[in-house]
């Protein structure tokens, strides 16, 4: 989630932002600013950190559902000097977590079964060639897009949690995921009469992810850490030959004999789609007996990504050593939260929450380079400008008695909004 801006890993440009749904699930955590991993005191747990279910004190089950709105910006035409930029909007929704939780009688270990999404995510892109400076630089291999993405990685699997000491938990979750993936990039073409170049990539496959968790609960305080592997899955890349006048791949597949339709062997195969790990720490301290404060330092590993990143091509055309030119940089994130608690009549409670968190560029780019067309990619790829996200957060939830929990959270910044609906039931 994090909303965390890259698809099959392979280096067509509508790739370069995709979300990963990295924040923890729940709506109580989503208006803390996703600032979760130190208190880890509900069901969700079992995917935050695992640790945290054996202080529970009684089963419970918890279920999500969550609604994204991406904003996917690109350079959309013009000139190199001063491109056109577009951007397109694209929602996605539903069941995003759901989990139940049982207690041991004895109350020193825990174990649930979840589901969790990874990522639900959809791309849409169209824009026109971007030419150079004067018309000496113009170059026909910078041609128009029409591409889109649609990821999905939904999971189930299973967490347990053991109690070390009174104040000591430790925890695991394994999880087994599946790709669904389909991006496409196709060549602008306005004439019926000719086929565009299509860049595709596909994806189904499963693998394992999981985690380890640590937590150590004081009187007022509680501290956490928990590292999160991220699967690693097999997909397939192709690049299928057209014949619209202009394009880069077009003269690839006519020196080659190809006919439309047919498949440029180097420039296809198999990819590796490799989800970043995320190693985090949390603290959560309670000020008061209505009053918590909570925060979070995640360390995502997008370099995991690019490090597997395939040659597909750029622009139609494969360029050696173009892949070792493309990369994306660790990002450390930081996660603020605020609950406080008022009573209501018949022993229930209304919970306020805020928070915010900062988010550091992490989108797919390319080196910067001197040469004229390098420089046209790096426009196409927004490796010119840096787009750093700071998120607000904020939320409330509703106890009915003991037993019963529901809450409401939002968290929104300049490229996603995510509202959440979640409910928690303890038996």
């Amino acid at each position: 989630m994090s909303v965390s801006p890259l698809a099959a890993q392979t280096n067509a440009d509508i790739n370069a932002g995709l979300q990963f749904n990295f924040l923890p699930p729940g709506a109580r955590s989503l208006a803390m600013g996703s600032a979760f991993t130190g208190l880890a005191d509900d069901a969700t747990a079992a995917w935050t950190n695992p640790a945290g279910l054996v202080g529970l004190g009684r089963p419970q089950v918890s279920l999500e559902l969550r609604e994204s709105t991406y904003t996917n910006r690109f350079p959309s035409g013009g000139v190199l000097r001063d491109p056109d930029r577009s951007s397109s909007r694209a929602d996605t929704a539903g069941v995003s977590f759901a989990s139940y939780v049982w207690i041991s009688p004895t109350g020193r270990w825990a174990a649930s079964v979840i589901h969790h999404l990874l990522a639900d995510f959809a791309a849409r892109q169209e824009s026109q060639s971007i030419v150079g400076n004067s018309p000496q630089q113009v170059n026909d291999d910078v041609v128009g897009r029409l591409a889109f993405l649609d990821l999905e990685i939904p999971g189930d699997g299973a967490a347990v949690s053991f109690r070390v000491t009174n104040r000591i938990a430790v925890g695991a979750s394994l999880v087994s995921y599946r790709i669904k993936l389909h991006s496409e990039t196709r060549g602008l073409v306005t004439d019926v009469r000719l086929t565009p170049d299509v860049q595709q990539v596909d994806g189904d496959d499963r693998a394992l992810g999981g985690s380890l968790g640590f937590q150590w609960t004081g009187e007022d305080a509680r501290f956490s850490a928990v590292y999160r592997r991220g699967p690693e899955f097999a997909t397939e890349h192709a690049f299928v030959c057209g014949n619209a006048a202009g394009a880069g791949g077009a003269r690839i597949c006519a020196d080659r004999g190809l006919p439309i339709g047919g498949q440029i062997a180097e420039l296809s195969g198999e990819s590796i789609f490799r989800v970043p790990d995320v190693a985090a720490v949390g603290l959560a301290v309670h000020v008061t007996p209505r009053l918590t404060l909570a925060a979070e330092v995640d360390q995502v590993f997008y370099s995991q990504y690019s490090d597997r990143l395939s040659n597909l091509t750029v622009f139609g055309i494969d360029r050696p050593g173009f892949a070792r030119r493309f990369s994306i940089e660790d990002a450390a994130e930081l996660h603020l939260g605020v609950e406080f608690q008022t009573p209501l009549s018949g022993g229930n409670a209304l919970f306020l929450r805020t928070g915010g968190w900062f988010e550091p560029d992490h989108r797919l780019r390319v080196e910067p380079a001197p040469n004229p067309l390098d420089q046209k990619i790096e426009v196409r790829f927004n490796s010119l400008e840096e787009r750093d996200q700071v998120h607000f957060t904020g939320g409330l939830g509703v106890t009915f008695g003991a037993r019963f929990q529901v809450d409401l959270g939002a968290d929104f910044s300049d490229l996603a909004d995510v509202v959440s609906l979640s409910g928690v039931y303890r038996f």
